[in-house]
């Protein structure tokens, strides 16, 4: 397969001397893999190198190309990366070290045919101020907002729990808006204290997903330790926002009195700037990142109709405690992820937090999302996250400060998560659990999930790595989502090796589960197995020893009255046996019948089971033969415009004129005749003219001189050229009107 042969790609086999490596820190958070498109970033070598995978494709199965790729080179580059992040527009990439920041614009499409492998790109630093290598916090993860405007919306988050936003069209220098998830700092916060030094750095962020909820305005920030902190609301101070999910969260606010006035002033600021006719516009900047917006959103700027600041909220309580897999040390959570699996009218917000020690808590918010501003001395309830499963990944125990867990959202499926670690990947389906939760929910029936055992998480490793002390690491892991390059994953480990392998879609019932009730068995009428009467068998009757003569007396008659009376039984046990044998027959006959008809109505039912899921699946084909049409029309309007951009200076001027004398004589057919009509007018008038002075019968007296006779000649001339072409000019003229009458 294709994958298998990317292993072998000059963009990881390729390596610089030993003496020029660069490495990132594996013991922190690595991402060094990223995809746009059919586009593959990865850093080897402390290099920023990018190739695409559907040219690799097509090498492989077609012979097409070669093995490829581009290193991207900017002077700002120069320190160890640690992760790389691609926006949502396709346009900008976040290049993320220990301390450092770096945006570069990534090159169009088309770079893969500019000669030499090294191009140059155009990169910036994000806040120099605030992140720098001395006398500043170091980075602890960085995420493009995913409804920033234009998807310039970039945030960062520092271990000291602050989180800066930046808008990178704007200013990259300051940020936009800056939160403390702790407050901010005293002078004692360096002194010696009781407090736990783990609940005070910030390792992972994750943002809420798409809701008519407040979770629309949320970011959930993780401690070391282990705690979550909520901020509400938080949204980009230029944000492009789903129209209908705020003006339903308004709606809901409205109808609630016990709401705060806040929250009704900043949402309604917000729906009044949906509501304008004139959309708040970006600023306009040298970047050329304009994008069109998506259906159904709207760009609007964060509210300013409240003053206060967002308050964080939490640690979050966690009902029940979680499960420590070693009670002698704490463990340290490293990441966190948030995942919105809905079905029908119900839905779950399921919360992911990883610890170093291989542990991973799944839970569920249990309470709604409330905003929050930090307003005198109030104080809001703390979040209460319902803890539903402990999972233990049954890692090797290794210290905590050599190994990191991060998880990787799948591209197709929201009950699917990926968790990557240094001894390598594994798989967890929520769909166990989660899909017989959100029936009930749909359906109101809770009493079963009391009642029934539990499903819990699958676990799956998906690949594994040997767990020696110079093992590698994976440092990098996507999965893609593409029509041509199908559904896929994507693994870069420390010692640049790159695994790529296809997964496996589910299926239909597999999606939709069939409903948990209990079906009505069948019951035959043939319950017990059918016992042959002992009176059928064969039974053998020995006849008295006789010697000599019978004698009629009473021995004599009291032996033929038994044997009378043995056969009369017998009789009777064989009519009884003959009566089961008939009933048993019948109720054979009537048991064939309900077996029958039972068969023709579980015929019935595969049959349209088999319509239903033949027409789900020619509707999907039907979708997806829609969608890669229309991929395809664009795919082949880029390549008519790549390859023809636009049109010379002689075919706009050759099209000009072709339109002026279509305008001139096809245009208008009462004025063409008009025209018609003045020529012929003139030629008859000329070839008047011509005739009575080619007349060659003069007197003699009116005789000219030679120099008159050229004069009169060069103007004969002249008039003959002009009737030849007035005579073109209307032999075209008939020709076109009769071709458009």
């Amino acid at each position: 397969m294709w994958q298998e042969a990317l292993s072998t790609h000059p963009i990881v086999t390729e390596r610089r001397p030993p003496n020029e490596r660069v490495g990132a820190d594996i013991t922190r958070r690595t991402s060094l893999l990223a995809t746009r498109g059919t586009d593959l970033l990865a850093v080897v070598d402390n290099e920023l190198r990018m190739t695409s995978v559907a040219h690799a494709k097509r090498y492989v199965e077609q012979g097409k190309g070669v093995f490829s790729y581009k290193v991207l080179t900017n002077d700002a580059l120069e320190f160890p990366i640690q992760s790389i992040l691609v926006n949502s527009t396709g346009k900008l990439l976040a290049v993320v070290g220990v301390y450092e920041v770096v945006i570069v614009i990534l090159p169009r499409r088309g770079y893969m045919k500019q000669v030499g492998t090294a191009l140059p790109v155009k990169a910036v630093r994000v806040g120099t101020y605030y992140h720098a290598p001395h006398g500043t916090s170091p980075i602890a993860q960085c995420r493009w907002h995913p409804y920033g405007a234009g998807g310039v919306s970039f945030i960062v988050l520092t271990e000291d729990a602050v989180v800066r936003e930046y808008d990178v069209s704007h200013d990259v220098d300051e940020p936009q808006q800056t939160l403390a998830v702790l407050g901010q700092p005293t002078r004692t916060s360096t002194m010696l204290s009781a407090e736990d030094d783990d609940a005070k750095v910030a390792v992972s962020c994750t943002f809420g997903e798409e809701s008519s909820s407040w979770l629309l305005f949320t970011l959930l920030v993780l401690m070391r330790s282990g705690d979550v902190y909520i901020l509400c609301p938080f949204m980009p101070k230029r944000a492009a926002l789903p129209r209908s999910h705020v003006e339903t969260l308004a709606a809901l606010e409205a109808r609630n009195a016990q709401k705060s006035t806040l929250a009704m002033r900043f949402l309604g600021d917000l729906v009044r700037q949906m509501q304008e006719t004139t959309v708040p516009s970006l600023d306009d900047t040298s970047l050329d990142l304009a994008e069109p917006l998506m259906e159904g959103f709207v760009n609007v700027m964060l509210p300013a109709c409240v003053p206060h600041r967002t308050a964080a909220q939490g640690p979050c309580l966690m009902r029940p405690a979680p499960v420590e897999l070693n009670e002698d040390v704490a463990s340290m959570a490293c990441d966190v992820i948030m995942t919105r699996i809905a079905e029908d009218q119900a839905a779950l917000d399921v919360v992911l937090i990883a610890t170093l020690e291989g542990s991973i808590q799944c839970g569920l918010l249990a309470k709604p999302i409330v905003p929050h501003w930090i307003m005198g001395r109030s104080h809001a309830e703390l979040p209460i996250m319902a803890v539903c499963e402990c999972i233990d990944l049954e890692l090797p125990r290794l210290e905590a400060s050599v190994r990191t867990l991060q998880f990787v959202k799948d591209a197709l499926y929201p009950d699917m998560v990926w968790v990557t670690h240094m001894h390598g990947m594994h798989a967890l389906s929520l769909q166990p659990w989660t899909a017989p939760l959100l029936s009930a929910m749909a359906s109101g029936n809770t009493d079963s999930l009391a009642t029934e055992q539990q499903p819990h998480t699958t676990v799956a490793p998906l690949v594994c790595l040997t767990t020696s002390a110079d093992a590698p690491a994976i440092t990098g892991a996507c999965i893609i989502n593409d029509v041509y390059l199908s559904y896929a994953f994507f693994i870069l480990t420390s010692d640049t090796q790159l695994l790529a392998r296809e997964l496996n879609l589910r299926s239909v019932t597999e999606a939709h589960p069939p409903p948990t009730g209990r079906v009505a068995e069948y019951k035959t009428l043939l319950a017990e197995p059918f016992e042959m009467p002992k009176a059928l068998e064969p039974m053998q009757l020995r006849p008295p020893s006789v010697r000599g003569e019978i004698r009629a007396d009473a021995h004599t008659l009291r032996a033929f009255g038994q044997a009378t009376e043995t056969v009369r039984q017998r009789l009777q046990d064989v009519a009884r046996a003959g009566h089961a044998i008939q009933t048993r027959s019948a109720q054979q006959m009537r048991e064939m019948q309900r077996q029958v008809a039972q068969l023709a109505q579980a015929s019935k039912r595969v049959d349209a089971v088999r319509a239903e899921v033949l027409r789900a699946r020619i509707e999907r084909i039907d979708q997806t033969q829609r969608s890669t049409v229309q991929r395809l029309d664009t795919l082949l309007q880029l390549l008519m415009d790549e390859h023809t951009p636009q049109l010379s200076v002689y075919e706009r001027r050759w099209f000009d004129e072709l339109q002026r004398m279509s305008h001139e004589f096809l245009g208008d057919k009462a004025k063409a005749k008009e025209q018609l009509l003045k020529l012929e007018h003139q030629w008859s008038h000329l070839q008047n003219h011509h005739h009575l002075q080619s007349d060659h019968v003069r007197p003699r007296s009116s005789e000219l001189g030679s120099r008159q006779r050229e004069r009169i000649e060069h103007t004969l001339a002249q008039e003959a050229q002009m009737l030849a072409q007035a005579r073109a000019k209307i032999q075209y003229l008939r020709t076109a009107l009769g071709m458009h009458t």
